[in-house]
């Protein structure tokens, strides 16, 4: 910039004796007006640079003469003089915050400019200077590319395994993601949620479902939504996992009355069956009955299936227990006679 005389004085010497003028001196005052040498214009998330952000504009201004400057700014859309202001006073040779234009203010496709003027209170500057401009873009959405659903005993995933929920997401537009995220069970909603956030792009846990709620036989789903903290994702993805085990059931006593040496009794034939899902093998079935508060070991059934017969001569409620095992868990059943 060029130094510019703006004001000048001149000053009159005259005699003492006759106040003649004998003499004058002319003194001119230079001024040094103000210099932008950066502006700088952002989004509040540069990541993204969409519709959701605030343009922020910066600017650097220094200043010969010292002490505060301002910046008359001007917002160009698309190349059209938009908004104009100027901002508070700022220390010259720092860079600091002219303006800041309300994210409603645009659109997807337009390109915007923060031009600024320097002013020092006394002079501006001569020419103005352009930030680069800033083109809005759309949101871009997360993206789920995989779930995965493990009990934490895979060769198991009996009823004592909890189940691990995790999900890879992807998004362009930030590095940290949420999966939203949805237990279904037999294929009605269990349980939702959303996960702590996570870094996008790696495989993270999403959650985690406790043992205590399954069964065996269990058709378990955990369905995940990718969010940035913007926009959703816009479908679900999903992984499932099938409860294997013990399953024991009765078949329901049929009673048929005998004779014994004491009287007429009633014998009861009990039919337990047992399978695991599992690749464990079953071992055995045992029956158990329980007179008065005496619980008594009967017999160990063939893998499968066992039947048993019990004379009831002894009046009074009989509770009978069928228990099956494998070479991982035991599981059983009662019945009231």
């Amino acid at each position: 910039k060029r130094v510019r005389a703006t004001n000048s004085s001149t000053v009159y010497l005259t005699s003492l004796d006759d106040g003649s003028y004998t003499d004058s001196v002319t003194i001119s005052y230079a001024y040094y007006p103000p210099n932008t040498t950066l502006v700088i214009l952002n989004s509040t998330n540069p990541l993204v640079n969409d519709t959701n952000q605030n343009l922020t504009c910066y600017a650097n201004i220094t200043d010969a003469d010292g002490g505060n400057v301002y910046a008359n700014y001007t917002w160009y859309k698309n190349g059209t003089l938009n908004l104009t202001g100027q901002s508070s006073a700022f220390t010259q040779g720092v860079l600091s915050l002219v303006a800041t234009l309300g994210s409603g203010n645009t659109s997807v496709g337009d390109n915007w400019t923060c031009q600024i003027k320097a002013y020092d209170g006394t002079d501006y500057e001569s020419d103005a200077l352009n930030s680069s401009g800033v083109l809005i873009k759309p949101d871009t959405s997360p993206n789920t590319t995989l779930v995965i659903l493990n009990s934490t005993n895979p060769l198991v995933n009996d009823t004592n395994q909890n189940l691990t929920c995790y999900a890879n997401i992807t998004d362009s537009d930030t590095n940290t993601t949420y999966a939203n995220y949805t237990w279904y069970k037999n294929g009605v909603v269990n349980l939702t949620g959303q996960s702590d956030n996570f870094t996008q792009g790696t495989l993270a846990l999403v959650a985690t479902l406790d043992s205590g709620n399954t069964s065996v036989g269990d058709n378990w789903t955990c369905s995940v939504k990718g969010y940035d903290n913007i926009s959703y994702e816009s479908d679900w993805n999903n992984a499932t996992i099938n409860i294997l085990g013990l399953a024991v059931s009765f078949v329901s006593p049929t009673p048929t009355w005998t004779q014994n040496h004491t009287g007429w009794g009633v014998d009861y034939i009990i039919n337990c069956s047992a399978t695991t899902m599992a690749t464990n093998d079953l071992d055995n079935i045992t029956f158990y009955y329980q007179n008065g508060t005496t619980d008594t070991a009967v017999v160990s059934g063939q893998a499968g299936w066992a039947d048993w017969t019990i004379d009831f001569s002894i009046a009074g409620t009989k509770t009978v227990t069928c228990e099956a095992c494998d070479n991982v868990s035991c599981v059983n059943s009662t019945k009231t006679l």
